[in-house]
């Protein structure tokens, strides 16, 4: 009988399957958020494209990857020590409140201002800064792992607990207390209306919790090729899935509070996706040339930061357009040119704030 997991890990530099996945669910969430600002100017995109880029690449093909892939992380990272963990997620945390006011707040004084239009967008008196994304979701997620790591929880524990967590939030979602403050600090957990709560922690937690005892698994596989033997099956199967609920109302797909809101089962059809999305990465993995590793490794290390510039760089870009190209319209080849020229410019500024950094150093260690 061939054993296919060690006893010990024995994958523990970095996995190239999991730099490219991470890699394609910031490039599917860019391009899913360049076509949403899209449709503030004008578009002339097809029905079937935007089905494609919106529900399918830009929702179960890239926030559940991201997320399971941050739980693969703390099996694999060095600084996976609880103390860490939580000042990694009060960072999150502000990042969260940081980028809400660059999607809500900033664009309500816009429109305000420049087109006196202040009933465009429903600010709550300000507390709509305080809405759960999905970086928030990523910070009370470490929170709860370091608190399960500093009680040494096993893994199928953590699992078995986010399972609950799931059912738990499939029954409870879509809860309305007609009260911004209370439909807010509730949907940090489970489902509100859907204006205050976009990642609860009981619908999406199982995706971390997954991801970590996967990440356990993983770390000791001796085959990947006999442990992604069937990744295109999963593929198949999931891709299907997603689909077809796009066509069925309130399915899983046919509209926000669906995605947001998940079921357990939807959750597993992610899960099945990511596992032959994995699959699919290391199968490609052994194609391609070492600068294009090099290139996904790149989006993979600095996920977080290219989410962050991109609410910077998308509205900004295209409100230029608006303003110099009023009769500008955008097509699907446009749209992804200007998804590519996103994570050009993100990488490019990544780049040159490392080396402004550096130089700094050194002319302070000059200096002193």
């Amino acid at each position: 009988m061939v054993v296919l997991f060690d006893k010990n890990k024995v994958n523990t530099s970095r996995q190239v399957e999991l730099d490219i996945a991470k890699a394609f669910s910031i490039i599917f969430m860019v391009l899913s958020h360049c076509l949403l600002i899209s449709y503030f100017i004008s578009d002339s995109t097809s029905s079937v494209f935007q089905t494609f880029v919106n529900f399918i690449l830009g929702e179960p093909c890239a926030a559940p990857v991201f997320m399971f892939c941050m739980g693969v992380g703390i099996v694999f990272s060095r600084k996976s020590q609880p103390v860490l963990m939580i000042k990694r997620a009060i960072r999150l945390l502000f990042a969260d409140y940081f980028i809400n006011i660059i999607k809500f707040l900033i664009p309500f004084f816009i429109a305000g201002f420049f087109i006196n239009e202040w009933d465009i967008l429903d600010i709550y008196g300000g507390l709509i800064i305080f809405v759960n994304d999905i970086l928030a979701f990523a910070a009370l997620s470490l929170i709860l792992l370091a608190i399960f790591k500093k009680f040494n929880f096993s893994y199928k524990k953590i699992l078995f607990i986010a399972i609950l967590m799931s059912v738990f939030g499939s029954f409870l979602r879509n809860m309305d207390f007609n009260n911004p403050m209370m439909n807010i600090f509730i949907g940090y957990f489970i489902g509100t209306k859907i204006d205050f709560s976009y990642f609860p922690l009981f619908n999406w937690f199982i995706f971390p919790a997954f991801g970590i005892l996967y990440g356990d698994y993983f770390s000791r596989c001796l085959d990947k090729n006999k442990f992604f033997k069937f990744w295109p099956i999963f593929l198949l199967v999931s891709i299907l899935f997603f689909v077809s609920t796009t066509m069925i109302p309130n399915a899983f797909l046919s509209n926000e509070c669906s995605y947001y809101f998940m079921t357990t089962l939807d959750a597993v059809f992610c899960l099945i996706y990511i596992h032959g999305n994995l699959g699919f990465c290391h199968w490609i993995s052994k194609f391609l040339p070492e600068k294009i590793r090099g290139m996904f490794t790149f989006l993979s290390k600095n996920i977080t930061t290219i989410y962050l510039l991109q609410w910077f760089l998308i509205p900004f870009s295209f409100l230029l357009i608006f303003l110099f190209y009023d009769n500008f319209v955008f097509t699907e080849l446009s749209i992804i040119l200007a998804a590519f020229i996103i994570l050009i410019l993100s990488s490019f500024l990544i780049v040159a704030f490392r080396k402004l950094k550096q130089y700094v150093m050194k002319i302070s260690y000059f200096n002193s």
